[in-house]
């Protein structure tokens, strides 16, 4: 197998129609992203919002930093979180 030219990937932007959650599709998303991960041996990072964060946590990412952004001075909704997370295929092979 070549060696892949990053040694680290990103999921993004990933999203589920309010009528279609609970059901384990975001789930299964982050799983078959975090297998290609493992197959090609990279880790993977997350931007993640609050929304999503115990999802990434019970797939296995650890939370990395969080960034507390207040938007109020520019019209915004207030304060709003951005959580970034990295996880690492389970034999290190990068």
């Amino acid at each position: 197998m070549r060696r892949p030219l990053c040694r680290t990937t990103e999921l993004e932007f990933l999203a589920v129609h309010p009528e279609f959650k609970g059901r384990g599709i975001a789930t299964r998303f982050v799983e078959r992203g975090m297998a290609k991960a493992t197959e090609i041996g990279v880790r993977v990072f997350i931007m993640a919002m609050p929304a999503a964060l115990g999802l990434y946590k019970r797939a296995g990412f650890q939370l990395l930093d969080e960034v507390v952004r207040d938007d109020a001075p520019y019209g915004g909704p207030g304060k709003n979180s951005m959580y970034f997370l990295a996880w690492v295929p389970p034999v290190e092979q990068v």
